[in-house]
């Protein structure tokens, strides 16, 4: 399918520190769909705690997506983390499905062509972004993330009206989604091994350097370059 390649990331503790990770091109995304069930509950971020983290290299030069529960039309926007062209970066959330708010970091806040650990947390009503360990944008934030019930989370890009937007150029190793949990309250070290479970993970992936489909907690994964294959 073209998607993946195997690849071992340097400079986090050795050679096998990582698993692997999943390259991103060629107008390609993936799909996350929750074993025997249509149900995406486990994105659903609501008003809780949660944790978003991974490691990326990012070639792009344009917006990209790294992971969201989105739609634009008809608009069922819930949230987004994205890398944008002057490298800042952007997690955005929506609490109707068309009534967006962002925590956007600064330009520069990361480099193209190198390895960086991402994460976004929410710790009650306090928001994050770290880069490296280190926050890079913090926000505090009440709101209850709009609910939407039928997109799949997309990895590597967004669908937009059924087209395929913000695809991402670069690599994605462990992709982990805690819900209910902020895995990380303050600045922190980068771990320099591959992720695990915890009992609060609901998505863990691109971990493998074999298989695009690999997934640690039961979920489907679909390779996808359009709404309809």
């Amino acid at each position: 399918m073209g998607i993946l390649r195997a690849d071992r990331i340097t400079g986090l503790g050795g050679a096998n520190a990582i698993k692997g990770s999943t390259k991103f091109s060629d107008n390609r995304m993936l799909e996350v769909h929750p074993a025997g069930a249509e149900s995406n509950e486990d994105f659903r971020l609501s008003n809780g705690s949660f944790t978003i983290e991974f490691w990326a290299y990012i070639a792009d030069t344009s917006n990209s997506s790294f992971v969201g529960l989105f739609e634009n039309n008809p608009a069922r926007r819930s949230w987004m983390f994205e890398a944008r062209a002057d490298q800042a970066l952007r997690f955005e959330w929506w609490t109707d499905g068309s009534s967006g708010t962002a925590l956007t970091a600064s330009t520069g806040s990361f480099s193209r062509d190198r390895w960086h650990h991402f994460a976004v947390v929410r710790n009650g009503t306090a928001l994050n972004i770290y880069v490296d360990g280190t926050s890079v944008a913090n926000a505090t934030t009440s709101d209850t993330l709009y609910e939407n019930t039928i997109e799949p989370l997309t990895i590597g890009g967004i669908f937009q009206s059924g087209a395929l937007t913000q695809d991402i150029t670069g690599f994605i190793s462990n992709l982990r989604i805690i819900r209910g949990e902020a895995f990380y309250t303050a600045n922190f070290t980068p771990p320099t091994h591959e992720l695990t479970t915890t009992s609060n993970t609901v998505l863990l992936t691109c971990q493998s350097s074999g298989n695009v489909l690999q997934e640690a907690t039961g979920k489907t994964i679909v390779a996808r370059t359009s709404a309809a294959n």
